[in-house]
């Protein structure tokens, strides 16, 4: 009978023993445990609404120089950075087709002008016969309308040469303004049909950002609006600008083959912003801002029946709230009733979390 009197007695004492370890890691548990979460404060910040889209860098001024007709290039007298005014000649032809029609007009011209030369010394004389009474009125008249014939003739057919190797660069190709050589398409020998492209001349200190944007993009830009420029993801400038935006969406190839309506938007750099001429740049543009607003990590933010919601970190546990937002941007939203700076809120809970979970911070 003692005996287990005495083997109860230390039942007792160990059964106590688990109930203190159990308490006391239950209290552990309640003041260490919880789901990790990270925090974050509401606070004061600048909150952009962008638009980004993919460009390339070009010369405002560049002008393609292209074949007015078929040939062989012959001898190219420029290279690509190479200073040019209006006027210079860029390349010429050795076999050029316009150019046995320009040299054709030019010699029927020259017939013609012996002609002329012959008509007008006749006409001469006869005048001063005619003022002698040695030759009759009708003869002198007759021989003066001859050489004014001629004249006229000749007059046409220099125009004809002048207007047709204008128009073809049948005497060479001319650059169409001052500046610089950006590049050059073609080599010495090439065959060049009409439209070829030959040369592009351009100018180097009004570089550009040339777009192409989704016509939803496009109707919230203005001109004006301020733009940051990236390569690779480095900025290279925050201080360009849209400066033109097309009033008509074309047909665009995109990179991968897809044909979009798309709109033209040239974004101007400043002068101390100089990318490489023809290299890909990603462009942002401010299209709405709030500035030093209360706002929080756009994660932070979730929605539950078109409302929105946050969860505040109240004494250990997540406490759903309910709050009002403003302006989405980027990275940030806007808070406009709610919350309160300083708050401190999860900057991204996760998807099963519920009201009252208890938390601990990472």
């Amino acid at each position: 009978m003692k005996k287990i009197k005495k083997l109860t007695k230390k039942h007792g004492i160990l059964l106590f023993a688990i109930l203190i370890a159990t308490t006391l890691g239950a209290a552990g548990f309640y003041l260490t445990g919880g789901t990790e979460v990270v925090l974050t404060d509401a606070q004061l910040r600048d909150v952009h609404e962008i638009v980004e889209e993919a460009g390339q860098v070009e010369s405002r001024s560049a002008v393609t120089v292209v074949a007015k007709g078929s040939g062989t290039v012959g001898e190219i007298l420029v290279q690509e950075g190479q200073t040019v005014r209006a006027g210079d000649l860029i390349l010429s032809f050795s076999d050029f087709a316009p150019t046995a029609e320009v040299a054709g007009i030019r010699a029927q011209a020259q017939g013609v002008y012996a002609q002329y030369i012959a008509a007008k010394a006749l006409s001469d004389s006869n005048r001063i016969l005619y003022e002698e009474g040695a030759v009759s009125r009708l003869e002198y008249t007759q021989s003066l309308a001859v050489t004014r014939q001629l004249s006229a003739q000749l007059t046409s057919l220099g125009y004809s040469a002048d207007s047709l190797s204008s128009a073809t660069g049948a005497d060479g190709v001319i650059s169409p303004l001052s500046g610089v050589i950006t590049a050059v398409y073609v080599r010495e020998g090439e065959t060049a049909a009409p439209g070829t492209s030959l040369a592009e001349v351009g100018g180097l200190e009004d570089r550009i950002v040339l777009l192409h944007m989704i016509s939803s993009d496009a109707d919230q830009i203005a001109e004006g609006m301020h733009a940051s420029v990236l390569s690779d993801g480095t900025l290279i400038t925050d201080q360009a600008r849209v400066d033109h935006i097309g009033i008509k969406a074309t047909d665009h190839v995109s990179s991968l083959g897809i044909v979009q309506k798309r709109v033209r938007v040239e974004v101007a750099l400043p002068e101390e912003a100089a990318p490489r001429l023809g290299s890909s740049v990603d462009v942002r543009i401010i299209v709405r801002e709030a500035e030093q607003v209360l706002s929080l990590p756009l994660a932070a933010v979730f929605s539950i029946e078109e409302s929105s919601y946050v969860y505040v970190a109240d004494g250990g546990k997540a406490v759903q709230k309910q709050v009002e937002t403003g302006l989405e941007g980027e990275e940030y939203i806007e808070i406009t009733d709610g919350l309160s700076p300083g708050d401190r809120v999860l900057a991204s809970p996760p998807s099963d979390l519920t009201d009252g979970t208890r938390i601990k911070e990472k």
